[in-house]
């Protein structure tokens, strides 16, 4: 086949392989091999991978401006090894949620993928593409992106975070994802928290789901819970004694939400109720009780949890008292904060305590019917599982 035929016919391709031009041109497979092997040292064709090309410019119809050159390179992704998705990294920094790795100057550029197949890496022209390899009920989440008028597939940024901590392998605190360089607020909208949660659920992997967890609330880092003190003058200012008392329970629950958050409870639990309307939808009704259903029996350990939040109160200055008792359907506890509403000044003596209950349904639900949001209140950021 002459070169004026590669032209007319891919010019307008992406890419084309030995496979379409062996059937194109009707020519034996060593004579194709020897042309495409002569076009390639003149520097008319671009080898990707041993087998499939690419027009070297000015023949390709397309040309690549500054903009578009490194969605072609990226769209060449797929096609190079498939079946196969841009992720982890490469899509992490492209979203801005990773702080881009340091790189030489005039270094290849990297573009990270997954794949079922074995892993493998590609060098050429475009970049160094590297495919890891993903079990086969963890390749979801991936879309196709229009950029620089090619076609793009790769992860959505969340699926991206989940590949990227699977493939690292290991347990991912706050520690961890700082020193790998990300970008953990998630206000300027990088990631979908709700997405997050569902792909975390759907991977059915209790570290991804910790890992996402983990993610969603490390912008909370650095932002320290409001004091006894602090709580009992914002409390004292509110003009009712209803709302001076709705105020103080609402403190005190949302701290109990960060350390069930902390203690990665929501891995098995999802709020829900009252509750969830009031800390996950901003509903003004405020819970009397903290409700939740069990969605992951694994790692279920209430009792722990409950005193990982008496530990976090007492840290913020309050003598907080827990009970908690396991029934048929239902584990039901409590938590008193007696002498509490006495110092606010909303109680004649001491006896009466604040309080509230934990009632945990133990009947299995489905975890598709779960979201996760991220939630700031009363000094307080944590990742929520809710319902």
């Amino acid at each position: 086949m002459k070169f004026a035929d590669i032209v007319r016919l891919f010019g307008d391709k992406a890419w084309f392989d030995f496979e379409m031009v062996l059937l194109l041109s009707g020519e034996a497979a060593p004579c194709v091999h020897t042309a495409l092997y002569r076009l390639r040292e003149s520097g008319k064709i671009v080898e990707l991978r041993r087998g499939l090309f690419t027009l070297a410019e000015p023949w390709r119809h397309r040309g690549l401006g500054a903009g578009a050159a490194p969605a072609f390179a990226a769209s060449l992704s797929a096609a190079i090894y498939p079946p196969s998705y841009l992720s982890g990294r490469w899509v992490l920094e492209a979203c801005g949620a990773l702080r881009p790795a340091p790189r030489e100057q005039g270094s290849f550029p990297e573009f990270s993928a997954v794949t079922s197949r074995p892993a493998k890496v590609f060098k050429n022209s475009f970049g160094r593409y590297s495919y890891e390899t993903l079990p086969r009920d963890l390749l979801f989440g991936a879309m196709t992106e229009l950029a620089g008028g090619e076609r793009i597939r790769l992860a959505f940024p969340e699926k991206a975070l989940l590949d990227f901590c699977f493939l690292q392998g290991g347990d991912w605190d706050e520690a961890r994802f700082e020193a790998e360089g990300f970008s953990t607020g998630t206000s300027d909208g990088r990631l979908n928290l709700e997405r997050l949660g569902a792909f975390a659920s759907r991977a059915g992997r209790p570290r991804r789901a910790r890992a996402a967890e983990t993610f969603v609330g490390c912008s909370a880092r650095g932002s320290p819970p409001m004091m006894k003190e602090e709580i009992l003058e914002e409390a004292t200012a509110a003009v009712s004694p209803e709302g001076k008392r709705q105020l103080l329970k609402e403190a005190i629950q949302a701290a109990v939400l960060r350390s069930l958050h902390e203690s990665g409870a929501f891995a098995s639990l999802c709020l829900t109720g009252t509750a969830a309307r009031h800390f996950a939808c901003a509903a003004p009704e405020l819970p009397s009780d903290l409700e939740f259903c069990l969605v992951d029996k694994k790692g279920y350990k209430p009792e722990q949890w409950l005193f990982a939040a008496k530990r976090r109160l007492r840290f913020m200055g309050f003598d907080a008292r827990i009970a908690f008792a396991r029934k048929l359907t239902k584990h039901a506890g409590w938590i008193k904060l007696p002498g509490l509403l006495a110092e606010a000044g909303i109680a004649e003596g001491e006896k009466e305590a604040l309080g509230f209950g934990i009632v945990i349904d133990i009947a299995s639900r489905e975890k598709s019917e779960c979201r996760v949001s991220l939630v700031e209140t009363r000094g307080e950021c944590f990742a929520l599982r809710w319902q």
